[in-house]
């Protein structure tokens, strides 16, 4: 079965890099290749865990239905966005940065308290222990958020005017990483930079690999320096198999439409608000997914799980098809003169989209991605006339 799934995989990688220009950060590119790289690994590497089942069926589904849904929007024809032709108000950039850098503090606040209080020993692991305490990051993470989007602006109009500001942003961006203790903050920052360099013509197919292998040997130290792996503890320890493929053989310990509420995972958010206000008695399903340690010791079952939990096989092939129409017109949008501020768009939703083989991430964190788009928004719309050429100049060196 994995072999077949492997050639049509593979046909969809073709048609879609054909169809899309042979552009490798095309939505449906990504989302054939991901999933040929994690079958090909479930096959390669050494591990104990059982053969795939009921997931090989929903990655045929999802890739299926996302790959023809992005590819057929695409096609489509789309007025050129008004918002493609402006550029980002310089005040408001202004303000971004000057919060970020006043921020900086409470990040170092939550990492003092953190370690002081921690329980194991270990300043890492007492690090991620606090995050996952605090549901995801510091004080809501609202700030991180600011940070990320300040960071995507400037690099998009990196010149030597804003040289000093976008090195500022990155430390405090690496600061994230290290002081969370997340792989997750290391790759996010390393596929905006990826995208916009991309769309920039600024890297090519080397400095892809690259990126790939340097992100690899970070993230085995982290791994190391929070839980202390060693080879001997065998193949449930190992980093490849917890974080490339145990994702595939958790999924088939789950239940189709097994939810105890209607969409209580596709449409969390419809029982938060109402819970947090106090008008329903259902409480949200935490963010969190509860843990497993057979066949692996994870609480991460790939990006279909709100979907088959709640609505079975025929949610995942249809939430495949939102999402592929989603992001095949933000492509295409970025494609017909969107200008800068698609590309930054394109670079922020971009890690959900390489996520998927781990997590559901757009509607699990639906409030962080609003709030990013909305602050991506803000100074393009708000654009000052008089900061055009500035930001023009700005430009011209990247």
């Amino acid at each position: 079965m994995i072999l077949f799934l492997l050639i049509w995989l593979v046909l969809l990688l073709f048609v879609s890099y054909l169809l899309s220009n042979r552009d490798l950060m095309a939505p449906a590119v990504v989302t054939s290749g991901i999933w040929i790289f994690m079958l090909l690994m479930f096959l390669i590497l050494k591990h104990s865990l059982p053969p795939l089942n009921q997931v090989l069926l929903s990655i045929f589904l999802w890739t299926t239905c996302f790959v023809f849904a992005a590819l057929f929007v695409q096609s489509l024809r789309f007025s050129v966005s008004s918002i493609g032709k402006k550029v980002p108000s310089v005040r408001i950039r202004d303000i971004y940065f000057l919060l970020s850098v006043f921020t900086y503090p409470l990040l170092l606040m939550f990492a003092y308290h953190a370690i002081k209080n921690g329980e194991t020993g270990i300043w890492a692991l007492d690090l991620r222990k606090a995050v996952v305490d605090s549901e995801g990051g510091p004080y809501g993470g609202l700030y991180l958020i600011l940070w990320k989007v300040a960071y995507a602006i400037e690099l998009t109009y990196y010149s030597r005017k804003n040289r000093l500001r976008f090195y500022v942003l990155l430390f405090l961006y690496v600061s994230m990483g290290i002081l969370l203790m997340s792989k997750a903050v290391f790759l996010e920052l390393a596929l905006i930079t990826i995208i916009i360099l991309w769309y920039k013509g600024k890297i090519k197919m080397r400095h892809l690999l690259y990126s790939l292998a340097a992100l690899c040997v970070l993230f085995i130290a982290l791994q190391k320096m929070r839980h202390h792996l060693s080879s001997a503890e065998g193949a449930k320890n190992d980093f490849f198999v917890l974080y490339i493929i145990g994702h595939m053989s958790a999924f088939d310990t789950l239940e189709p439409c097994s939810a105890s509420n209607f969409g209580e995972n596709v449409f969390r958010i419809f029982y938060a608000v109402p819970y947090k206000l106090g008008f329903s008695e259902i409480k949200p399903v935490d963010t969190l997914l509860p843990w497993i340690d057979e066949p692996i010791h994870t609480n991460t079952y790939t990006g279909f799980y709100p979907f088959f939990v709640d609505f079975g096989q025929k949610g995942v092939a249809l939430f495949a098809l939102i999402f592929g129409s989603l992001f095949g017109w933000l492509y295409k949008k970025r494609k017909r003169g969107g200008g800068q501020f698609f590309i930054i768009m394109y670079a922020l939703l971009f890690n959900g989209l390489i996520m998927q083989y781990v997590a559901e991430l757009f509607l699990t964190n639906f409030a962080a991605y609003t709030y990013s788009v909305l602050l991506v928004m803000l100074p393009f719309v708000f654009t000052i006339k008089g900061n055009d050429k500035l930001v023009t100049n700005n430009n011209s060196s990247l």
